[in-house]
C-alpha cells in the first residue's frame, strides 16, 4: 500500500464535533485533502502536546524519505565523513520539520 505523498502539513488546533472538550488538528496533503485528524482531549494531555503530536504525523513523509535515504547510501560500505556529514544533515532536516 501506498500513503499519500507529502509534503503534509499541520493545520491549527480547532474543535472537531459538538463536544467541546475534543478539539483536534487536522492534518492535511500538499493538495488540502484530508491525511488524519489527532484530537486533543482535555483530560488526558495538554494542547501543547496535541498539537507536537500532530506535527510528528505531519512530518511522516519526510522522516520516511530521509530514513530511506540513509538506509540505501549506508547498504554501501563506501561512504566516507563528507557522506556521514551529508547524512545527518538529512537526518536533522527531517527531524527539524518534527519541531517547528
Amino acid at each position: 500500500m501506498i500513503h499519500t505523498p507529502g509534503p503534509w502539513f499541520r493545520n491549527q488546533l480547532r474543535s472537531h464535533g459538538e463536544d467541546s472538550s475534543k478539539n483536534g488538528c487536522d492534518i492535511s496533503a500538499e493538495d488540502g485533502s484530508n491525511i488524519a485528524i489527532v484530537l486533543h482531549i482535555l483530560r488526558e494531555r495538554t494542547a501543547a502536546q496535541s498539537v507536537a503530536n500532530a506535527d510528528l504525523v505531519a512530518a511522516a513523509p519526510d522522516l520516511l524519505a530521509a530514513l530511506k535515504t540513509i538506509a540505501e547510501v549506508s547498504d554501501d560500505d563506501t561512504y566516507d565523513m563528507a557522506m556521514a556529514a551529508l547524512m545527518r544533515t538529512w537526518a536533522r532536516d527531517a527531524l527539524a520539520k518534527v519541531a517547528k
